[in-house]
């Protein structure tokens, strides 16, 4: 109740009444180290964002077995690096692998791709962040009697996806135009038809 608050009075105070807000929550490491504060952030998002152009990392996801993958932790530092070198490379975000060289998620956002009319992603043996924005696409696209195909896949499959587009709590779907040198197509009717379920859940659920 309390941090609800403060949000409703950080939005009111920045003009942003309505938009979204970023909350992080930090264990304290002094007398206390189950003490904590909050640090609270807002600004406005677009509504549409831009297809993003993705490359491969060299850098590796830290497997669960030395950082748990289920909690979104401050120190990212491999996610950053590999976001760096996207930048060099004049894309968007990057593609990380795990240790074992399947598919884990990119340097900020959970993974999709359609190949052949059927929707895959990884799953949780390939150390990723399982986002909210992720299971609420996930349980949304069940409902309507669509199966998420997940698995272990090589990014080889990546060459032949029809469409590939991302999941976050920020920029929630996200489009793919382009991972190294493959294009893809970013609009279609079963990509409306993600979108259309995706909103539809969360008018339902977490407006």
């Amino acid at each position: 109740a309390e941090i609800r608050e403060r949000v409703g009075k950080l939005l009111e105070a920045a003009g942003l009444s309505g938009k979204q807000a970023k909350i992080r929550v930090q264990a304290g490491i002094l007398e206390n180290p189950l003490d904590c504060f909050t640090l609270i952030t807002a600004e406005e998002i677009g509504d549409n964002p831009s297809p993003q152009k993705l490359i491969l990392s060299d850098y590796r996801n830290i497997p669960k077995t030395s950082l748990p993958s289920d909690v979104k932790w401050s120190n990212y530092l491999p996610n950053i690096l590999a976001l760096k070198q996207a930048k060099k490379a004049v894309a968007d975000n990057a593609v990380m692998l795990n240790a074992a060289g399947y598919i884990s998620e990119t340097a900020t956002a959970n993974l999709f791709w359609v190949q052949n009319g059927s929707i895959f992603t990884p799953d949780g043996t390939c150390d990723i962040l399982p986002g909210v924005t992720r299971q609420v696409l996930l349980d949304a696209l069940s409902d309507d009697g669509i199966e998420v195909q997940q698995g272990a896949f090589k990014d080889q499959v990546l060459q032949s996806a029809e469409h590939v587009f991302l999941t976050s709590a920020v920029q929630e779907i996200v489009m793919v135009s382009r991972y190294n040198s493959i294009e893809y197509k970013v609009e279609g009717d079963l990509v409306d038809h993600i979108r259309f379920l995706f909103q539809q859940r969360k008018e339902t659920e977490l407006c």
